[in-house]
């Protein structure tokens, strides 16, 4: 499983959200979405994107190129 499959479930479990909810956000299947936190399917530029502002966190912590759960300031996410 790659890093940011791992980071994908842990993040949305600690926010106490669905698969289906963050499918939706990203207007997909559950499905589908559930292919990317095992890891089998890649996040696209424009989900990870959407990812990361919906948590309100960096792409360098979702992607594992930091260890640091910073939150953006919120003229940083749009």
């Amino acid at each position: 499983m790659t890093c940011y499959a791992e980071r994908l479930k842990e993040i949305r479990i600690e926010y106490q959200k669905t698969q289906k909810q963050i499918a939706d956000v990203l207007n997909i299947s559950q499905q589908h979405y559930s292919l990317y936190e095992t890891g089998k399917r890649i996040l696209n530029a424009e989900q990870i994107r959407t990812i990361c502002r919906y948590y309100n966190i960096s792409a360098d912590y979702l992607l594992g190129l930091t260890d640091s759960f910073n939150r953006l300031k919120s003229s940083d996410n749009r």
